[in-house]
């Protein structure tokens, strides 16, 4: 499984770096992003992780559609949405959300196409929904809805530095156990493993 993981992280790491450079070019601002730490949970560990998480503020769930199929959740701390923002929020506004989202798309569509390139597969994400209120609540729904699908959550957290100001960011891929296989089989080809 160590040869699984280090995949899995090289894997998150081509996301992450392909998603950092496209908001980076969209805010026209200088961002850096740490190697991220990679986590593979069960849904069940995976919920128990961010319900207790306090910092979180909103999530985006996305579904993944191609030759594969499941889910992207990305995660936010209020600190980072205010940086991106550029301003303090207590609560997010019609426009606030629309431009979140907007940024979201273009973290997610880097992310998910730069895995999808690498990988040689077809990948997009597509009907992006803003989880910002009852957060456990919508997200242990969301996942229960989909348990019989979704075995393994594959969690990157990156600390992303925009304008040397850190912040951290959570991008979520949820796979079935066939679809994280498929996965690392194509990578155990590509490295010749």
């Amino acid at each position: 499984m160590n040869v699984d993981l280090d995949l899995i992280k090289e894997i998150g790491n081509i996301g992450v770096g392909s998603a950092s450079t496209a908001l980076s070019n969209m805010l026209n601002k200088s961002i850096n992003i740490s190697i991220p730490a990679v986590y593979i949970k069960s849904v069940k560990n995976f919920l128990k992780m961010f319900s207790e998480n306090n910092d979180i503020c909103l999530m985006i769930y996305s579904n993944v559609e191609g030759d594969i199929s499941g889910g992207l959740l990305t995660i936010y701390t209020r600190k980072f949405l205010e940086e991106l923002l550029g301003k303090s929020v207590d609560r997010f506004t019609k426009i606030d959300r629309y431009k979140i989202l907007k940024y979201n798309d273009v973290l997610t569509y880097s992310y998910i196409n730069s895995i999808g390139q690498f990988l040689n597969i077809e990948l997009i994400t597509v009907d992006s929904q803003i989880i910002d209120k009852d957060i456990s609540n919508v997200l242990a729904n969301l996942i229960m809805d989909d348990i019989t699908k979704y075995r393994e959550v594959i969690i990157n957290e990156t600390k992303i530095f925009l304008e040397n100001k850190e912040n951290i960011c959570y991008i979520t891929l949820l796979l079935s156990k066939d679809d994280l296989e498929r996965i690392l089989s194509i990578a155990r080809e590509r490295y010749g493993l």
